[in-house]
């Protein structure tokens, strides 16, 4: 596949010769006084001229073109994104110093990415190369996550506790990426953690303090109605349109 640089250079190119403005002319022309009527008809007679001999591959490559550039300006704009963001996998300078903090990106936003670059005839190999160490990333965490929390049963709640706090600081997190779990989502089950923490601790000896069980008692009530109450619906638990709300 041709690089999109070279495709680039050669619309840009074609442009310049549209409108009577080729390297060659510009050479010439450099200190002679300009004239409008004689660059008038060069441009007419230019792309008559195109028209006549180029005119298939000129539409070719022009319509080549507008179908790459438009992923090719979707990419950047996402690869400009993370890298606002501190995110590792972009090699490529895309930001400015200009660039303010963005909104983070969607990881199916890249995925769909990943999936059209396989239709395009023009090869952005850095850029998609960019996204999918992305895109792997964020599976590798999202599995990791949801390996702790769903398929080892046996482990204590500490050190899981530990793992899920870390897994979803700032720096734990694949960076400018929206992904599941969400950040919310692991909030909740720390918050669940640190409450099982706490319950334990109030109930290990013989003479309970009412002072400290009570309100972790009201707490963990709180906590079943909110999440525990859910619709059995399409063999999936969904939560309550009300307590969703909530």
């Amino acid at each position: 596949l041709p690089p999109f640089d070279s495709v680039f250079s050669i619309v840009s190119e074609l442009d310049q010769l549209n409108v009577g403005h080729s390297p060659s002319r510009r050479e010439l022309t450099r200190n002679l006084r300009p004239n409008k009527h004689v660059d008038n008809e060069l441009r007419d007679f230019a792309k008559l001229d195109l028209c006549t001999f180029c005119e298939t591959e000129i539409q070719r490559i022009s319509a080549l073109y507008s179908s790459v550039s438009v992923w090719h300006d979707k990419s950047t704009g996402v690869l400009t994104t993370l890298q606002v963001h501190g995110n590792p996998a972009i090699t490529k300078q895309y930001a400015t110093g200009s660039v303010r903090t963005c909104s983070m990106v969607d990881l199916k936003r890249i995925e769909d990415l990943l999936d059209e670059y396989g239709t395009l005839k023009v090869s952005l190999k850095e850029e998609r190369d960019n996204l999918q160490v992305a895109c792997n990333e964020c599976h590798r965490w999202s599995d990791k996550v949801t390996e702790n929390l769903l398929e080892d049963r046996n482990r204590p709640f500490s050190d899981l506790l530990a793992e899920v706090d870390a897994a979803n600081k700032p720096e734990g997190r694949p960076r400018g990426i929206i992904l599941t779990p969400t950040r919310q989502t692991l909030d909740v089950v720390i918050s669940i953690l640190k409450w099982h923490g706490l319950a334990r601790t109030a109930t290990k000896g013989k003479m309970v303090d009412t002072s400290v069980a009570y309100p972790l008692l009201l707490e963990g009530i709180e906590i079943v109605e909110l999440y525990g109450k859910v619709q059995h619906r399409d063999n999936q638990y969904i939560p309550s349109v009300e307590r969703t709300s909530e």
